[in-house]
């Protein structure tokens, strides 16, 4: 135990661990990078190995420790991972904000109106699945305008966490 500093590398020479052989014993293909900079010393290993996003920052060449380009660190994978939450983002955002201008029970009861309406102008019994929708909906419109007046009705903070806290 001599307080030296080793990496481990996948098989292509990025480093994926680092460890003192106080802790651990070097295998074969490990390699030690003690004293190739200042600081890199000691009994505990004290190098970020990784960003944020829990890629590898460095890479070995010719047996020294390297950090790796922006353009090593941004593949396919990573770009890949970066589209997927771009677009759950962009999804999240839209729907929020559809969400923030438009009553949804009204546009759904305004879509089980037209719908009814159709059939109607078509000559069509309505199916049986959109007149209970209709009244499903109904309820529901109901049970919230009656919450919706009793909160305008408040005068007291108390009086609206009972109202939204009554099931």
């Amino acid at each position: 135990m001599a307080d030296r500093w080793f990496v481990r590398c996948d098989a292509g020479g990025v480093v994926i661990r680092g460890f003192t052989d106080d802790f651990e014993q070097p295998q074969a293909g490990d390699i030690e990078i003690t004293g190739q900079q200042s600081g890199w010393w000691g009994r505990h290993f004290r190098i970020q190995l990784f960003d944020s996003e829990h890629r590898p920052l460095y890479k070995i060449v010719n047996g020294v420790l390297v950090a790796r380009t922006t353009e090593e660190m941004d593949d396919a994978a990573f770009l890949a991972l970066k589209k997927e939450q771009a677009i759950r983002y962009l999804k999240k955002r839209c729907k929020n904000e559809i969400e923030a201008s438009v009553d949804t029970i009204e546009l759904i009861e305004a879509c089980a109106v037209a719908i009814e309406k159709l059939y109607t102008d078509l000559g069509k019994p309505l199916p049986k699945k959109y007149a209970s929708m209709k009244s499903y909906i109904a309820s529901f419109i109901a049970t919230r305008n009656t919450k919706i007046a009793a909160v305008q009705a408040c005068t007291s903070v108390d009086e609206i966490k009972t109202i939204l806290n009554q099931q």
